[in-house]
């Protein structure tokens, strides 16, 4: 009886047995105006790298593994190589700021080694020993500038090779001077002749010493030039190979130019002019068993 007078005095008062408890063990319940609405907010407000989608910041040897595997994409000869093979190999360069552009620059302006056998990762780790301290590679500015250098070179090397990829015969103009008609006719005519009896008989192509490059004017010159590197650019080096046999290579580097005179002696692999080759097939002819 008494429990109940109690609780009925509680209730008068307007204080719930729940209420009553609750406010012994924290005081009294709050409003509802204040009460949370369920939903569950983060105190900072920030998200997390995960949740936000971001990456963070390549260390080191995230670099490293990332120029070689950029080196692996655009380098020929390392597109069978160890990603891991060529980080190890590219650490230096890497560490030093190194793009894959000037990587590539420095390995397309120095020359490979030609002897020994190495693997790729481990000729790449040999060409970039002790780059990082080569002049003119040393900062970003320089890099950049030998990477824009090399880039022009190529460029350039291209058009060249697409000019003479489109040469043909009917890009070749004859010499507007007679000068110059006159000496291109005699040395295809004596190409042409290739009389046996002189060769046999052991005679030496001479040419007459008043004539040469000091006959000609400069534009008479630069047209027997023209017609020689219009012949050469159609695969018939003859022209500067003969003067080289009948005149000597000084005298048709005069004519020519140095720079011609190479290419065509390097065209034939050593082996001048048929003049040249003849001689020497009736030498070994006349030669006694």
């Amino acid at each position: 009886m008494g429990g109940h007078g109690q609780r009925d005095e509680q209730h008068a008062h307007g204080v719930s047995p729940v209420g009553r408890a609750a406010g012994q063990r924290g005081g009294p319940n709050p409003p509802e105006s204040k009460l949370d609405d369920g939903e569950r907010t983060s105190a900072t407000g920030k998200k997390t790298r995960k949740s936000s989608g971001a990456r963070g910041k390549l260390n080191k040897v995230g670099r490293r593994y990332q120029l070689a595997a950029e080196l692996v994409r655009q380098v020929p000869w390392l597109r069978r190589a160890d990603v891991p093979r060529v980080a190890w190999a590219v650490r230096e360069v890497s560490d030093a700021g190194w793009t894959a552009a000037e990587v590539t620059a420095w390995l397309g302006t120095t020359a490979a080694p030609t002897d020994g056998a190495r693997r790729p990762s481990g000729l790449l780790a040999f060409r970039l020993r002790g780059v990082t301290g080569t002049p003119g590679w040393r900062t970003p500015a320089q890099r950049s500038q030998a990477v824009q250098e090399w880039r022009d070179s190529r460029r350039a090397e291209r058009a060249r090779h697409d000019h003479t990829a489109g040469w043909g015969t009917q890009d070749w103009q004859p010499p507007r001077s007679r000068a110059v008609q006159r000496h291109v006719a005699e040395a295809f005519a004596q190409v042409r002749e290739h009389p046996r009896d002189r060769h046999a008989a052991g005679a030496v192509w001479t040419t007459d010493a008043s004539s040469g490059p000091q006959d000609l004017t400069q534009q008479e010159l630069q047209d027997l030039r023209n017609t020689a590197w219009g012949s050469f650019m159609t695969g018939d080096p003859t022209l500067i190979t003969s003067a080289v046999d009948l005149m000597g290579r000084a005298c048709a580097e005069q004519l020519y130019g140095a720079a011609l005179v190479r290419r065509a002696l390097a065209l034939t692999g050593g082996a001048r002019s048929p003049l040249m080759t003849l001689g020497r097939r009736s030498a070994r002819k006349r030669r006694p068993l």
